[in-house]
């Protein structure tokens, strides 16, 4: 599991499923976010945290930024749609 500064990108990619956002800045902020952590669903936010994870892998951005960039070489518009992975913030890219 992940426990991060809910803070720019981080904020998008840290949830409640692979982890803890951490929204304050003090140690007793993450010291607590740690605990909630371990102590709650450890094995669970772990898998999530490595299935997430796996989809940023190379062999699945690449294939998804190369039909990015092929549609709009021939003019075609791009809208985003959800990742299986992570429906909730994450974006893949699809033709329109």
């Amino acid at each position: 599991p992940v426990v991060a500064r809910a803070a720019a990108g981080l904020r998008e990619l840290v949830d409640d499923d692979v982890g803890a956002a951490v929204h304050g800045a003090s140690a007793d902020d993450f010291a607590q976010a740690i605990s909630t952590v371990i102590n709650e669903g450890h094995m669970a936010r772990s898998l999530a945290a490595r299935r997430r994870a796996c989809g940023y892998d190379w062999t699945h951005v690449l294939p998804r930024q190369l039909a990015l960039y092929r549609a709009l070489m021939q003019g075609e518009s791009f809208h985003q749609e959800p990742t299986p992975s992570h429906a909730s913030s994450h974006d893949m890219y699809r033709s329109a």
